[in-house]
């Protein structure tokens, strides 16, 4: 992981702490209506709507290479190259089950990366979720 890369994820880890514990869940994408995404982000989260989205779910307010994908969003690896982290590190970041119950806002998904960008991967993790495709 580079300069650049680094940067790009303390930057999604700063900005999922901007937004309202209402409109962040880890669980999904998004859900709700996913223009709404755009225009919370545009209204300084001030539009009342429903939509929730989880880290990766935001990334198209945030960086403008996602922003035109037609409300597709990435994939897990243009997510990997984009941050140049390998599948168990993007697994370790981005996936619900890899996060204790009761332990999947904002904060936690924001510290994890945070922690991650400091230390690097703990040594106990190791994901067999996706063994199968190496």
């Amino acid at each position: 992981m580079n300069k650049v890369q680094k940067a790009r994820l303390q930057k999604l880890a700063d900005f999922i702490r901007t937004v309202p514990k209402k409109h962040f869940d880890l669980n999904y994408y998004i859900m709700g209506c996913s223009q709404d995404i755009f225009e919370l982000k545009k209204t300084n989260f001030k539009k009342e709507c429903g939509t929730t989205a989880c880290a990766v779910g935001w990334m198209p307010t945030i960086f403008k290479k996602f922003s035109g994908m037609d409300f597709r969003w990435p994939e897990e690896t243009e997510i990997e190259a984009f941050f140049g982290i390998n599948t168990d590190e993007y697994s370790y970041l981005f996936i619900p089950d890899k996060y204790p119950y009761g332990r999947r806002g904002k904060v936690s998904v924001a510290n994890r990366i945070e922690n991650f960008l400091e230390k690097g991967m703990p040594n106990f993790y190791i994901d067999k979720t996706y063994s199968w495709t190496r």
